[in-house]
């Protein structure tokens, strides 16, 4: 009889010249070297990744990333993520004021309830960091790069 090997998991891998096709790693397809993480999957079902389109393999070939840059999204998409990241800091200060006056109520210390909320507000807008850094890289890349290479 035999049995059932659930611990053996084999992962599927694909070259890089079928992204966005989904697999768990992607190999060059000329030199075999894995680039998964260089690769942008689509993480959901709305958004399509942002980052750096191509990037260039140690053989020297340039694959597609699957990622799009910040100019090149729709004028939609773009109104979107502006408007979902205001739209965060908004609940972030909401959350951190409701943070606040929960140690203001439970503290005889008003001071407790100013470093309470400030720490909340600290922590969300943490969260948010990333995407503004990925939206300012991404400008970074397609303007301020095209004017170095042109000027």
């Amino acid at each position: 009889m035999v049995g059932l090997n659930l611990s053996a998991r084999s992962k599927k891998r694909l070259p890089v010249t079928t992204v966005p096709e989904w697999a768990e790693e992607y190999f060059c397809d000329n030199c075999g070297l894995d680039v998964t993480k260089q690769v942008r999957r689509q993480q959901s079902h709305s958004w399509q990744p942002m980052g750096a389109e191509r990037f260039r393999c140690t053989c020297g070939h340039a694959w597609l990333t699957g990622a799009a840059e910040w100019d090149h999204l729709s004028d939609r998409e773009k109104r979107n993520r502006v408007n979902g990241l205001i739209v965060l800091n908004i609940v972030s200060i909401f959350f951190a004021s409701i943070v606040a006056l929960a140690g203001y109520f439970l503290s005889a210390n008003a001071g407790v309830a100013l470093d309470a909320g400030l720490v909340a507000l600290f922590l969300f807008l943490l969260f948010q960091l990333r995407s503004w850094v990925d939206l300012f890289a991404s400008i970074w890349r397609t303007r301020v790069r095209r004017i170095d290479a042109a000027g």
